[in-house]
């Protein structure tokens, strides 16, 4: 809390009001809100205006940083037919948008079955919010193209992340690092897009935090109380193993995310795959360990049959038991040193 002293109280209210507008966003613009389809067009149209309103009172970041995104060539082969589909899409509707950026693994070409998910940041034209048909024609579209990422993985957690153009002005790295977005690819054509980057510290010190606390109740719980399949949640020591593997990936994937989260408290963003490495500065192989557990079965992944939502053997043998526990080991090894670093 004492890092809010740092910024004004103009600075921290409209900090605030971006996230929670951003928030909401992302609601409305996925197949989440559906329950929304049946009221009248004016409570749709009263959302519109006060994300409307809230992007007109962003202020400028102080930073600014220029990437330059080519285009990206689906591969042709029937694993990305779905990416595909959402080239065609998006190219199709490309009105609606300043710039659709797909971005880790697919954008690479290191895709590994089983466990890449597509990961995509739409930024949406300010235009869109002045205007009640649009906001609704676009929502429309947005929610028939969230069904292709799943095509793609069906274990995915997350859908499409939306911004809106005047996000850039004022643009949070909590939303994604730069280090992030360069190695991007543009979905509909060549591009480079200007940020504008505001300090974002203590909502990435939240995020880190809230991970950190959910590892600790599932300890105390026996459950990762997050992403349940059918009101399932994954449980510790593969004990609900025949109805999990969603879950799992979950887990690994909070896991795997860990390295890169206390980088950017501590030092700066990292690209996740770089994070890997440069996480050794700060532990060693001991503290790391459930990582590099995480990263072996996730190698795996690849060479494996999914049974439903049944987690394999394999991943079972290499992960080990008291994943939780083993998990916040790291993490409170990580809030010590946190805690005893100076900021950046």
């Amino acid at each position: 809390m004492m890092l809010l002293k740092k910024f004004s109280q103009e600075f921290q209210k409209i900090s605030r009001l971006q996230i929670s507008a951003n928030n909401l966003l992302n609601w409305l613009m996925q197949k989440k809100s559906s329950a929304l389809n049946s009221e009248p067009d004016f409570v749709m149209d009263g959302f519109r205006a006060e994300l409307f309103n809230a992007y007109n009172l962003y202020l400028k970041g102080e930073r600014h940083k220029t990437i330059v995104l080519k285009k990206f060539f689906v591969p042709r082969n029937i694993k990305f037919r779905s990416i595909q589909n959402l080239a065609r899409k998006f190219t199709k509707n490309s009105k609606y948008f300043m710039d659709v950026i797909v971005h880790g693994s697919v954008a690479t070409s290191e895709v590994v079955d089983n466990w890449s998910d597509v990961d995509i940041l739409a930024i949406i034209k300010k235009d869109i919010f002045e205007n009640q048909a649009k906001f609704l024609s676009l929502r429309k579209f947005l929610i028939s193209a969230e069904y292709e990422i799943y095509k793609f993985d069906p274990y995915q957690h997350h859908g499409i992340q939306f911004i809106s153009e005047d996000d850039l002005r004022f643009y949070p790295e909590y939303f994604l690092p730069i280090e992030v977005l360069k190695h991007g690819k543009t979905l509909i054509k060549n591009s480079k897009i200007d940020f504008f980057i505001r300090n974002s510290t203590i909502e990435k010190e939240q995020r880190f935090y809230s991970i950190a606390r959910l590892l600790y109740e599932a300890v105390e719980t026996g459950a990762l109380k997050h992403h349940a399949q059918n009101g399932v949640y994954l449980k510790d020591n593969f004990e609900n193993k025949k109805d999990n593997f969603y879950q799992l990936k979950y887990f690994m994937s909070l896991v795997l995310l860990l390295p890169s989260l206390f980088l950017e408290l501590v030092d700066k963003s990292v690209y996740k795959k770089h994070s890997f490495d440069k996480i050794k500065n700060y532990f060693n192989k001991e503290d790391l360990e459930i990582v590099n557990k995480c990263e072996e079965a996730r190698r795996l992944f690849s060479n494996l049959k999914i049974k439903k939502n049944e987690i394999p053997k394999g991943v079972i043998n290499i992960l080990g038991n008291n994943y939780f526990k083993r998990a916040t080991r790291l993490v409170d090894k990580m809030v010590k040193r946190h805690k005893n670093i100076k900021h950046p």
